[in-house]
C-alpha cells in the first residue's frame, strides 16, 4: 500500500478500537453502569431527571433560544476555538513546509507534536478543571494561551523547532479549552432558556 493508505489505516484503527470499547462499557442509563456506585447512580439519575426537556416545542422555543444572550456568547467562543482548530487541520502541513521541510513523510512526523500536546492539554485541563470545580477561567486562560502562541508563531525569524514549540503550546490551549467548553453553560447553576435547542446555535456559528 502507498504511504497515504497506511496513514488512513493507522488513523482509523484507534477509532474502531474506541468504538468497540464504547459498545462494551457505555450503558443506556446510569442504573446499568457497573462501574458506578449506588450513590453515584442515584445522583446522576436525579441530575438527569432535573434537566429533562419539556414537551413544549415549536417557534416559541426557537424564539427563546434566539433571544438568549448567553447562547450567542457561547457561539462566539466556540467560533474562535473552531477557527483555531481548523487552522491546524488545514494549514499545519503547509506551515511546516514553509519552514523548510519538503519531504511529505517528515512533514507528517513534524505534525505530530502539536497534536500530541493537544491530547495532553485535553487530559490536564479537564482534570484540573474538575479538581478545582471551575470552568470559565480554565476556558478563558487556555484561549488566551492559544491566542498568544498562535500570534507569536507568525512572527518572522523562527526556526522550525521554535515554531513547533509555539504551535504545540497553541494546540494545548485550543484542545484544553475545547474539552471544558461545554461544561461552562451549566456550571453556574442557571439553565439557559431553550438550552437543548440552544446547543445547536454555537455549532452553527462555528461552522460559518
Amino acid at each position: 500500500m502507498a504511504g497515504w493508505q497506511w496513514c488512513f489505516l493507522l488513523e482509523g484503527l484507534p477509532t474502531v478500537l474506541i468504538g468497540l470499547l464504547c459498545h462494551r462499557f457505555l450503558c443506556d442509563k446510569p442504573a446499568l453502569a457497573s462501574w458506578l456506585s449506588d450513590e453515584e447512580k442515584r445522583m446522576i439519575e436525579a441530575a438527569v431527571a432535573a434537566h429533562e426537556p419539556s414537551n413544549q416545542h415549536g417557534w416559541q422555543k426557537v424564539r427563546e433560544v434566539m433571544t438568549e444572550r448567553r447562547v450567542y456568547a457561547l457561539g462566539l467562543i466556540y467560533f474562535a476555538l473552531t477557527s483555531g482548530s481548523y487552522a491546524f487541520a488545514f494549514w499545519l502541513p503547509t506551515i511546516i513546509k514553509g519552514l523548510g521541510v519538503s519531504d511529505p513523510l517528515q512533514i507528517g512526523w513534524y505534525s505530530l507534536p502539536p497534536y500530541a500536546m493537544g491530547a495532553v492539554g485535553m487530559c490536564i485541563v479537564s482534570w484540573h478543571s474538575d479538581i478545582r470545580a471551575e470552568r470559565r477561567l480554565h476556558v478563558a486562560l487556555m484561549c488566551l494561551l492559544a491566542a498568544i502562541a498562535l500570534a507569536a508563531s507568525t512572527l518572522p525569524g523562527h526556526s522550525l523547532g521554535a515554531s513547533l514549540v509555539l504551535l504545540s503550546i497553541a494546540n494545548f490551549g485550543l484542545m484544553g479549552a475545547g474539552v471544558v467548553f461545554w461544561s461552562v453553560a451549566p456550571a453556574d447553576g442557571r439553565r439557559p432558556r431553550g438550552a437543548h435547542g440552544g446547543a445547536a446555535l454555537p455549532h452553527a456559528a462555528a461552522a460559518v
